[in-house]
């Protein structure tokens, strides 16, 4: 099975002297976080034995094409890497985490999965690359 993921960073409220109640994404996705993050991510999902298509994305949100045999749970993976990524990351990276986070969070509850077919992988592996 092919399948499609977003994984977003922590949304929060803001609140300031002139606006209040916007939600921002944390652009905490970069350097070396970013590659620390995603290689988290490569080794959690080799691990299940699931094969990365295509794996990039934003400052704020990773997108992830990638195999997968059906006995896996998704949830149960999703779960697992996002907990995994946002434990190590706020371990060691707790400058950069902090820059952009006072409480101990890093992903949003929610993500996005998708599956897609033959004939769409191509156009999704497309606009990952493009991210």
């Amino acid at each position: 099975f092919k399948s499609h993921i977003t994984l977003t960073t922590i949304a929060v409220l803001t609140v300031s002297a002139s606006r209040t109640g916007y939600k921002n994404r944390k652009p905490v996705l970069q350097g070396a976080v970013k590659e620390y993050v995603y290689s988290l991510i490569r080794e959690t999902m080799e691990n299940e034995n699931i094969i990365i298509r295509e794996m990039n994305g934003e400052p704020d949100h990773i997108h992830i094409l990638f195999d997968y045999a059906p006995d896996i749970k998704l949830t149960e993976l999703i779960n697992k890497m996002k907990s995994r990524t946002a434990r190590l990351a706020r371990r060691d990276y707790p400058a950069e985490v902090s820059e952009y986070y006072w409480k101990p969070v890093f992903w949003t509850n929610s993500y996005f999965l998708g599956s897609v077919g033959v004939n769409t992988a191509e156009i999704v592996e497309e606009y990952i690359k493009n991210q």
